[in-house]
């Protein structure tokens, strides 16, 4: 092979960070309604129950789920899981 000639390299004099640095938090609703208060929105609205998809967060897990029955301590998901209603931190209604 023939020699080539050598390729010209710039010294970098400074680091170039042209990179805007930006994050987006996005913050948790403002949940003014309690859980009985959506319980009760689910159980007596017009459609069926288990036709509503609900997010329900606890102190171990998260579900998203449709919700079948309601007894004084438990609700009973279509997943075939109780979950205790004093376990409950967080509930809300998700729109299809």
């Amino acid at each position: 092979m023939s020699k080539l000639p050598k390729l010209y390299k710039n010294q970098e004099s400074n680091p170039i960070d042209h990179n805007c640095k930006i994050y987006y938090i996005k913050e948790e609703e403002n949940n003014t309604e309690s859980i009985e208060e959506v319980l009760q929105n689910i159980f007596n609205g017009y459609s069926h129950p288990y036709t509503q998809k609900v997010l329900i967060k606890t102190q171990n897990k998260s579900y998203e789920t449709y919700l079948v029955s309601k007894t004084k301590q438990n609700l009973l998901t279509l997943d075939n899981e109780i979950i205790p209603l004093k376990d409950i931190i967080f509930m809300k209604k998700i729109d299809k």
